[in-house]
């Protein structure tokens, strides 16, 4: 099972990464500025309005709670680039799957060919033809 300190920062890291992709896909402007710093940005925030410090959670006082969330808000944003991996991965796998086992209509249909029946033989090109490189069904007329 997992502890209730560790869960609280997975939540908050998803949080940050959810936070941080709608806002570089949405600002005009926040492209600009590296992914990183917006990430670490949201993390202190983030740990600062909740409440959420590391050190606080483990039992240890600190004299000044914003210290415990810049460090928390930083462990927190550098967690967000993992989650933001997992997420793609797990994004990609889902697309790879769905690629190789849909089934489309358009896929069952046999293949048309734009001049009829696809040959079966292709003649060599003659001495008045170039020797380019054709597709398949491509026929060299003579």
């Amino acid at each position: 099972m997992i502890s209730p300190t560790l869960s609280t920062l997975i939540l908050l890291a998803f949080m940050v990464e959810f936070l941080t992709e709608t806002v570089r896909e949405n600002c005009p402007y926040a492209d600009r500025i590296p992914a990183g710093i917006v990430s670490t940005m949201f993390g202190i925030l983030l740990c600062y309005l909740t409440g959420a410090g590391i050190l606080d959670m483990l039992g240890n006082s600190i004299h000044y709670p914003i210290i415990d969330y810049l460090i928390t808000g930083l462990i927190i944003s550098r967690g967000s680039g993992v989650v933001h991996d997992f997420i793609s991965a797990l994004t990609g796998f889902a697309r790879s799957y769905a690629r190789r086992y849909s089934r489309s209509p358009a896929d069952q249909a046999p293949k048309q060919f734009p001049y009829g029946e696809a040959p079966h033989i292709q003649m060599p090109p003659t001495r008045n033809q170039t020797c380019l490189p054709l597709p398949g069904w491509i026929v060299p007329v003579s």
